[in-house]
């Protein structure tokens, strides 16, 4: 994404940013930013254009059921209208509280934490047996898949890995 004034959206949430903004990652799916305002520390996430409400919408209620079995997860802030997904440039956005944690460098990777790790997955999986949502899953059938590979072929062909360009178009292809 291009320059983004996240002091708008911030005062959708009525915050104000009142220390610098950290970008926390930047994947395929979304960009996520840490802030510091006047309520709190939050986490902003700018989901890509084409992901839609509903799919959001869906992934809140994942969140919220897992935090009603106190699985830890982030909170998600409402906004001044009362909504948990609001729109940003042309696409949507949404605030949780802020929770601190740490990536671990390889080097940090031992068998206890990956043994908690898998611990934390089966607990997770175990939780999310019984969910069910009135929201739309997200796609990752065929047509998901190819709604993907169209919304991100110039970001794949700009990573310059070895035959990327051969793999898109193949995969375009088998879609």
């Amino acid at each position: 994404m291009a320059v983004i004034d996240l002091e708008s959206l911030l005062k959708q949430y009525g915050l104000e940013a009142v220390g610098p903004i950290e970008k926390l990652s930047a994947d395929s799916v979304n960009e996520t930013f840490h802030v510091s305002t006047n309520e709190g520390e939050f986490t902003v996430r700018l989901y890509q254009p084409g992901r839609e409400r509903n799919e959001i919408l869906y992934d809140h209620s994942v969140l919220r059921y897992l935090a009603e079995r106190n699985f830890p997860v982030p909170s998600i802030v409402q906004s001044k209208q009362g909504e948990t997904v609001v729109s940003f440039n042309q696409s949507f956005a949404a605030a949780f509280n802020y929770l601190p944690g740490k990536t671990l460098a390889r080097a940090e990777i031992h068998e206890n934490n990956v043994q908690s790790v898998g611990e934390t997955l089966a607990w997770f999986h175990g939780i999310l047996d019984d969910f069910e949502s009135e929201f739309s899953k997200p796609s990752h059938d065929v047509e998901g898949v190819r709604k993907l590979l169209q919304q991100h072929t110039q970001e794949l062909l700009a990573m310059q890995y070895p035959d990327v360009g051969a793999l898109v178009e193949e995969l375009g292809q088998a879609l």
